[in-house]
């Protein structure tokens, strides 16, 4: 008859002194190299290359083979914003033997290179509840009904010489903001009723001693669901 149960388990390893000294090297193996940073990913990055983000983290200490208790993420995100400043944001995560370093741009706004005569027109049909010109002249007020294609602001401002003189137009490109009440109309569908799995939030957890092809049940009682997800 065949001898179950951890007392005899131990036996059997016990008589095995050189298999459990592996198992014992391999887990302080496994210990001591998940101590390290061996991975490092630059994520967010488009103006500034990855070497460049990582050569300016090796110099606030974070490269592969260091101590991951030696990091200091805090320190290392300000001096990758401090030689880097188009990057308005960093984040430096450790997760597990990887370090993901997350970066955020600056937007660059881009210049405008048509200076050209223009207008500001509206593109949908509203009510104007708000108008800010920058350059130009509004030709419409606060409560005015406009459609699509109408000048709101014109970059054919009148100006005078002198007085009793004709006006005569200065040509520029119109620039401003202008909000205003739009509509827009939808449809959609939806079922009545939807069938779909919600979880509960219960768990229970089994505990399984596998050695080789040997599997030793530590809590032999069964599963109190009739359904559920089984995790490994």
């Amino acid at each position: 008859q065949k001898r179950m149960g951890i007392p005899f388990l131990y036996l059997r390893i016990k008589r095995r002194k050189s298999m459990a000294l592996g198992i014992v090297i391999f887990v302080l193996g496994l210990y001591f190299l998940s101590s390290f940073v061996w991975f490092i990913e630059v994520t967010g990055n488009r103006h500034y290359s990855s070497a460049e983000v990582l050569g300016v983290a090796a110099e606030a200490g974070l490269k592969q083979g260091v101590l991951k208790k030696q990091l200091k993420p805090k320190i290392i995100e300000k001096v990758i914003q401090e030689c880097l400043p188009d990057i308005s944001w960093v984040g430096v995560t450790v997760k597990g033997t990887k370090v993901v370093v997350e970066t955020v741009e600056k937007t660059q706004v881009k210049k405008e290179k048509n200076e050209n005569h223009a207008h500001v027109i509206a593109k949908k049909t509203g009510i104007v509840k708000e108008i800010l010109v920058i350059n130009g002249q509004a030709v419409v007020r606060e409560e005015d009904t406009v459609v699509p294609g109408q000048i709101l602001i014109s970059g054919t401002p009148e100006q005078g010489q002198s007085a009793g003189e004709a006006k005569k137009p200065l040509y520029v490109h119109a620039k401003g903001i202008v909000s205003a009440r739009v509509w827009y109309n939808g449809y959609g569908e939806a079922y009545l009723k939807e069938k779909g799995q919600r979880y509960t939030g219960r768990t229970a957890t089994r505990l399984i001693l596998k050695i080789g092809f040997k599997e030793l049940r530590i809590n032999p009682s069964g599963i109190p669901f009739t359904k559920y997800k089984k995790e490994v």
